[in-house]
């Protein structure tokens, strides 16, 4: 099969990435929202493609960005967007369907790295990567002290300073999750998708993850001062792969009872517009890995072959 229409896609998709990659430059929130879907035509790409055309498609994005702007413009592209995409499908892509689990620990992954590399990047600055975080948000407490932002307290935003870090990889992480799904759902509704939609009710994710999640809390909790500060971050970024695993418990108990689907979607409006369920879906999650709450409530038309 000739190469200039794939070719041509992941020019297209390059582009296109790089264009809304810019769109944070305009300082609106529209113009966020659009920077934050600079990855989802690289999915497109690779999800449809294959990771080869996903590189391709990255690389356009970068030269177009670098052309136009700066190299460091480029690089801070190649970290947020293709990064996260290149990683997930080329390591989690297997055969003829997606692994959601082990995407979900790739890109896992990918900001625990990141978050452990700029603590020890920042440990001769004063304070550490804590104290950095801080000054660059001092304004914000300073405004805070003296009463000039009346809808947050100032003790409040200090103590939610120490969890940036964490509270950024969740988004990171959401966020990747949320175009890739995109793309997979747009590609399928096409027929376009080179590998098959896997079910949300099956999705598994190992011990070792909640091992860690909960090691990481109790660094959090019983730690002080640098260990208190990696752990409780970490605590927070390892938890996304287990709420998934919490959320694939739901699915399946859906999949057992047709007549309760709107549980779903319930749920997630609730556990990522209020938060306060995140806990127990993560707990959900835990247990799942431990004593297989799915098998349990499994029903012989789950032995089906996925499409």
């Amino acid at each position: 099969m000739s190469s200039l229409r794939p070719g041509l896609a992941a020019l297209l998709g390059g582009a296109l990435s790089a264009l809304l990659f810019l769109a944070f430059q305009t300082g609106t929130v529209g113009g966020m929202v659009l920077f934050w879907m600079a990855q989802l035509p690289l999915f497109l790409v690779a999800l449809s493609l294959g990771p080869g055309w996903g590189l391709a498609a990255a690389g356009w994005g970068f030269g177009l960005l670098v052309l136009v702007a700066h190299l460091l413009l480029g690089l801070e592209y190649a970290v947020v967007a293709p990064l996260p995409v290149l990683a997930v499908t080329g390591s989690a892509l297997r055969g003829r369907k997606p692994d959601p689990g082990l995407m979900l620990i790739v890109l896992a992954a990918i900001v625990v790295t990141a978050f452990v590399a700029a603590d020890i990047v920042n440990a001769d600055v004063s304070g550490g990567l804590q104290g950095r975080l801080r000054s660059s948000i001092g304004s914000v407490l300073v405004a805070a002290h003296q009463g000039r932002l009346s809808w947050v307290e100032a003790p409040t935003l200090d103590r939610l300073s120490a969890f940036v870090p964490g509270i950024m990889g969740c988004v990171v992480m959401l966020i990747a999750i949320g175009n890739g799904v995109l793309a997979q759902g747009a590609l399928a509704r096409f027929g376009w998708n080179k590998w098959g939609s896997p079910r949300m009710a099956r999705l598994t994710m190992p011990r070792w993850t909640s091992v860690f999640t909960v090691v990481a809390i109790a660094a959090g909790a019983a730690g002080s001062g640098e260990v208190r500060f990696l752990g409780a971050n970490l605590a927070i970024m390892a938890a996304v792969p287990v709420m998934f695993g919490g959320f694939a418990v739901v699915h399946s108990w859906t999949d057992k009872y047709p007549a309760y689907w709107p549980v779903v979607p319930g749920l997630y409006v609730v556990s990522f517009v209020v938060g306060w369920t995140i806990p127990l879906v993560v707990a959900l999650g835990m247990v799942e890995q431990w004593f297989g709450l799915r098998q349990k409530m499994s029903r012989p038309t789950e032995e089906r072959t996925d499409g």
